[in-house]
């Protein structure tokens, strides 16, 4: 039952605060959302808990205000809490040192940017921050943003306008560069971040991008951690429990994974002190977890939210979801991966099942739907190719695919509107606008060169497999597709 605390009564509770001053900063971190929090600001608190030299964050907002309003009255302090299925537990983070408004303070981020006290510029700023052209592998030159940043290198408004300029201010002083550090779900973050800082440099000035690429690291790192968006009843209940308001407060599940490569052009936190792997490569524990969780994930996004599911624990207590999912980690995610150092498979993926069923982490198919255009080609499409490559079935996947196609329509299957979150938003109505079938209408989808490759595009069994899944949507909806799929699996 829903606590009826009133919001009077919550707002005179006290406030998280800090009992010690700030520490020095030594990391700047673009993009202070829930997930930074959760993840990036709550485990280096935990370093720091644990070794004599300290790692203060500054936060940067590139625009919003709205996680700065929340930390402002708090001493930019907030409290952290795991849930997993047996118990919770609260952590009050203390990292975050000092928090800037890029919009507002644009100079104030370059000056810090230029302070050898930062060691390491670390990002979470989501795939659109980086306005990476995915098909030309470049960044996005056409991207009005950009287009005014490499016009106004001194003012810049993106996150890769930011960090040419740090670099262009330390090499210009004859200072240390700092490392760049993605914590994006980005296949090959590092290299990424790597080729549109690269690109920037070398439109303002060709011997910085050489210094650049000498004398900068962008170490490549896999992030998992499971936080769902905090809803208001979470910070009541919070209140209820400690005595205590917190508006910044996140939840997140309590298992996390961090892999980091380990290549810094300057110090680094002891990540090991708080359970972080550091590895001599990435790739494979990313390819194993873009596949088997974000895969799997999208999946049930998809899926779940055309059948009527509001979290992703409530399409796992759905038993042809579960069968669904185990199907596509055994028969379709598995066979394409290659083991990463330390890891099992199977017990890697028994694993996400238990995270997913975890009923106190609320992930809502709505939140995880987001993007799709940006997310598919990583998470599920890369793999779909893999499949056609060695000439492996893919039903399974086809059908996440045409659920999501489905989903993009903006209309669910009983005709209710779905708030579509996308950047390709406008495209993918108008196209379902247009489309006088729906055979015409999944043809068009799977013409996007933005969102499926040309190999793809170019593929006939891909097409009918993708048009046979979204007309077994269309008749049956989704829990009687996957019931339909697997006893035709089984045969």
């Amino acid at each position: 039952m829903h606590s009826t605390l009133s919001e009077v009564k919550l707002k005179k509770l006290p406030r998280p605060t800090r009992e010690e001053p700030a520490i020095t900063p030594r990391i700047l971190h673009f993009g202070p959302g829930a997930f930074f929090r959760s993840f990036v600001a709550n485990l280096i608190d935990c370093v720091n808990k644990k070794d004599v030299r300290k790692w203060g964050i500054v936060a940067v907002s590139l625009n919003s205000e709205t996680t700065f309003n929340k930390l402002a009255g708090q001493d930019l302090a907030f409290n952290a809490m795991s849930m997993s299925n047996t118990k919770k537990r609260a952590q009050k983070v203390l990292s975050i040192s000092d928090f800037i408004i890029a919009k507002k303070e644009g100079q104030r981020v370059r000056k810090t940017l230029s302070d050898e006290h930062i060691e390491i510029v670390s990002l979470t700023i989501t795939e659109k921050g980086y306005h990476y052209n995915a098909d030309k592998k470049e960044l996005d030159f056409s991207n009005q943003n950009i287009i005014d940043d490499l016009e106004n290198p001194e003012n810049p408004k993106t996150a890769v306008g930011f960090l040419v300029a740090g670099l262009r201010d330390r090499y210009l002083s004859g200072k240390a560069p700092f490392t760049v550090l993605s914590c994006d779900n980005l296949p090959n973050n590092g290299a990424v971040v790597n080729k549109i800082t690269l690109d920037f440099a070398q439109k303002i000035d060709p011997a910085l991008a050489k210094w650049i690429s000498k004398e900068v690291s962008f170490p490549s790192s896999m992030i998992d951690r499971i936080t769902p968006a905090t809803n208001e009843q979470d910070i009541i209940n919070f209140a209820e429990e400690y005595g205590m308001y917190d508006p910044a407060l996140v939840v997140h599940e309590e298992f996390f994974q961090w892999v980091i490569e380990d290549k810094f052009s300057s110090r680094r936190p002891k990540f090991e002190l708080a359970g972080i792997q550091m590895v001599s490569n990435v790739e494979l524990h990313e390819k194993m977890k873009l596949r088997c969780l974000n895969g799997t994930h999208s999946a049930l996004a998809y899926l779940g939210y055309l059948a009527g599911c509001n979290t992703i624990a409530e399409c796992v207590s759905d038993d042809s979801m579960v069968n669904y999912i185990q199907y596509l980690w055994e028969k379709e995610i598995i066979p394409t991966l290659e083991t990463p150092e330390g890891e099992d498979l199977n017990n890697y993926c028994s694993e996400l099942l238990v995270r997913y069923q975890n009923p106190a982490i609320e992930h809502r198919t709505w939140q995880i739907a987001m993007d799709g255009s940006q997310k598919l080609p990583q998470r599920i499409l890369e793999t779909v190719s893999d499949l056609i490559k060695h000439e492996r079935n893919f039903q399974g996947l086809a059908l996440a695919i045409a659920a999501w196609i489905k989903y993009v329509t903006g209309i669910d299957l009983n005709g209710e509107v779905i708030d579509v979150r996308d950047p390709l938003a406008k495209d993918l109505a108008i196209i379902a606008k247009k489309s006088k079938t729906s055979e015409h209408y999944v043809n068009s989808i799977l013409d996007l060169s933005k969102v499926f490759p040309a190999n793809l595009r170019d593929s006939s069994t891909f097409r009918m497999e993708i048009q046979k899944s979204f007309k077994f949507l269309d008749q049956y909806g989704s829990l009687v597709s996957i019931e339909k799929l697997m006893s035709a699996a089984e045969k």
